[in-house]
């Protein structure tokens, strides 16, 4: 939220000293009344003064988020040159906080074709969230009701001041971002991916979204449904890779190298040259460490874990918690910490073949790549202390 009496006051300041360019610094020293606001207040007056197009400023960024985190200068624009112009709160103080709140489809269109006929810049986000459906089904459709509100809070927020967003039907979103660059857009859409996965809106179902951008920066949208046409498949495109994910549009990848289209051929090629590193040592009592490495150039999403004898599960597999995810970022590596039950030693000790130690056992991983599925197995020789409860790694082949 901006402070709107300080926005006024600003945008008053440089209208009566037009055509001079203004420091930060000035604009504070000149209303001493706001001394006391800390600097990120002023930052974001000014930023919803320059979203607004009544004010130019030079901002500050310092990383991928595309939140100004300073303001060198600012200078007044013609549209706020106009006498009696007002800033509208609603646009970036008051954002909708439920689905009776947003604009249709139908209104949507009308609002973005005249961006388009200008060829101005604009980008489009194309939300569908992951599991919905199990929400209505399961819990009626006020708790789906619910869930929508909260996902129309988080990505209002997410966007205040820079877009606005409509509901498109059913658990499908459209947002526009006006003056919006594809990566800008991108970094925005990843943003509300990872925020609606944090939330869980959906409570005991996990509720996540998949996000197709697209942008009319390079001109090829010459009508609004192209371009949100455009955005709903890269959306799907999403989807069909596993959802909660975001995927550009690849004719709006504007400076970046167009992406090139996925056959089954090549995720199976892709998939299939993956690779997983899997060790195990036991840590204190009856918890072990999973140490995973991917030696591979994809990303792997962990789903499951377990440890096998001769087919024969030891334990429970385990799964990554609701709050979490258990992903390993290319050529990276990371430890789980895992207290399998029952006691994988209890299980061995009561098994038919009772075996000596040491004996033969298996890591079983479960991960999905690029959208697939795909089981690591590594067989792992252990020392098996059934006194102590404790299976101690001796090698593996």
């Amino acid at each position: 939220m901006y402070n709107q009496e300080l926005a006024t006051r600003i945008l008053d300041l440089l209208r009566k000293q037009y055509p001079r360019t203004l420091q930060l610094a000035e604009v504070k020293q000149s209303l001493p009344e706001f001394s006391e606001l800390a600097g990120e207040d002023w930052v974001v007056a000014i930023y919803a003064l320059h979203r607004a197009g009544l004010v130019s400023a030079e901002l500050v960024f310092e990383d991928q988020s595309y939140e100004p985190v300073d303001v060198i200068n600012a200078t007044i624009t013609e549209g706020g040159r106009k006498e009696g112009v007002k800033i509208e709160p609603r646009s970036v103080s008051e954002p909708p906080k439920s689905i009776s709140e947003l604009r249709n489809r139908q209104a949507m269109l009308g609002e973005i074709n005249p961006l388009l006929r200008d060829n101005k810049m604009l980008s489009v986000l194309f939300i569908d969230l992951d599991g919905f459906k199990q929400v209505n089904d399961s819990q009626g459709h006020q708790a789906g009701d619910n869930c929508l509100d909260s996902v129309v809070k988080v990505v209002s927020e997410a966007i205040l001041g820079k877009g606005k967003m409509y509901r498109y039907g059913g658990d499908e979103f459209v947002v526009s971002l006006p003056n919006f660059v594809s990566t800008e857009a991108e970094a925005t859409a990843e943003r509300i991916r990872a925020a609606i996965d944090r939330l869980n809106p959906g409570g005991n179902i996990k509720i996540t979204a998949s996000i197709g951008v697209a942008c009319s920066g390079q001109g090829q949208f010459a009508k609004p449904e192209d371009l949100v046409d455009a955005a709903d498949r890269a959306m799907y495109d999403s989807k069909q890779s596993g959802g909660n994910r975001v995927t550009i549009h690849a004719a709006s990848a504007g400076s970046k190298q167009l992406l090139p289209k996925r056959t089954p051929g090549d995720i199976a090629r892709r998939v299939e040259a993956a690779e997983l590193s899997v060790s195990l040592r036991q840590a204190v009592s009856q918890n072990y460490i999973v140490l995973l490495k991917n030696d591979s150039d994809e990303e792997v999403s962990l789903k499951k874990l377990t440890l096998e004898r001769n087919g024969l599960e030891l334990s429970q597999p385990a799964r990554p918690k609701e709050a979490e995810e258990w992903t390993l970022a290319p050529r990276s590596g990371r430890e789980i910490a895992w207290s399998p039950a029952p006691d994988p030693v209890v299980t061995l000790q009561m098994s038919q073949s009772s075996p000596t130690s040491p004996i033969d056992i298996e890591i079983v991983v479960l991960c999905q790549i690029l959208g697939v599925g795909k089981v690591f197995k590594r067989k792992i020789l252990v020392a098996a202390d059934y006194r102590n409860h404790r299976l101690d790694p001796l090698g593996s082949w």
